[in-house]
């Protein structure tokens, strides 16, 4: 049995995240950052309650999960949405991730506001923009390094990621770089 302590993420850490289905009894997991982590400890509102089918859907600002008991064990009952709660679950994935409570607590803002701190400057998974600001920023580098003065061949720059042409069109967009000629980009510098 695993006995680490249910691991503190947002939302979005759970949706982005690789999920491990395990064979046999063994737990099955989330993979992030390289860790492994069986159970979450999160903070939201309630924004649906459906008492009926035993679920929730919460939202902690970054995301939004369906939370779901199979069980007897009515755990939304006393809930009404608006509420703000402590969720300690069981990551889980059948069409899509959902979170198996062990707890659901109502809490305070006091609470959710010290959450965002602790998990603000320590977050366990990089968010969609970072990630796409990252991704832009090494595909900006490489332009340049391609530029010898005539700008960086675009079917070079897609041959070597595919994504590079969405991305490319984006940074066309943005004002970044422009097009010196139809096969040809230079960084806006």
């Amino acid at each position: 049995m695993i006995d680490k302590p249910a691991k503190k993420l947002r939302i979005i850490d759970v949706l982005s995240s690789q999920y491990v289905k395990e064979e046999g009894l063994n737990p099955n997991y989330l993979i992030v950052n390289g860790e492994k982590v069986y159970c979450v400890n999160i903070v939201g509102v309630i924004v649906g309650i459906r008492i009926e089918e035993n679920e929730a859907d919460i939202d902690d600002g970054t995301g939004l999960i369906l939370v779901k008991n199979f069980g007897e064990r009515l755990v939304f009952n006393n809930l009404k949405v608006g509420d703000l709660v402590l969720i300690i679950a069981k990551p889980r994935e059948c069409g899509g991730k959902y979170l198996m409570p062990e707890v659901v607590k109502k809490t305070s803002e006091e609470w959710l506001k010290l959450r965002k701190e602790e998990l603000k400057d320590n977050p366990s998974v990089e968010s969609k923009d970072e990630i796409k600001f990252d991704k832009n920023k090494r595909l900006l580098n490489r332009i340049k390094e391609l530029d010898d003065g005539a700008g960086a061949p675009v079917d070079l720059l897609i041959s070597e990621d595919p994504e590079n042409e969405k991305r490319i069109r984006e940074l066309l967009v943005e004002g970044e770089i422009f097009q010196l000629s139809p096969d040809r980009i230079k960084v806006l510098e």
